[in-house]
């Protein structure tokens, strides 16, 4: 899961969202490493059938962070509720 502080600012982001009128989804965070955000990104959608291209795509990915070319931060999935995967090595 996530550190206290960072819980403590995610409620008071979602306070402020809520006192200005927004309604967001529950969020569920989760600090992961980024092969795990890889890993999602790669499926598009976690109830996604299996297929070898999301292999693929998933191998492309990779190989683009280790290159320097690319890098995943943070991926949401914005359903009810949304999930929020975090690159633990962020700060």
């Amino acid at each position: 899961m996530i550190s206290d502080n960072m819980q403590t600012r995610f409620n008071e982001i979602e306070r402020l969202a809520r006192a200005a009128g927004l309604r967001p989804y529950d969020t569920h965070f989760f600090q992961v490493p980024s092969s795990v955000i890889t890993e999602v990104a790669s499926y598009g959608l976690p109830t996604r059938y299996s297929h070898w291209s999301f292999g693929r795509v998933f191998d492309d990915q990779k190989r683009a962070e280790e290159m320097g070319q690319s890098k995943i931060y943070e991926l949401v999935i914005s359903n009810s509720p949304s999930y929020a995967f975090l690159d633990k090595n962020n700060t």
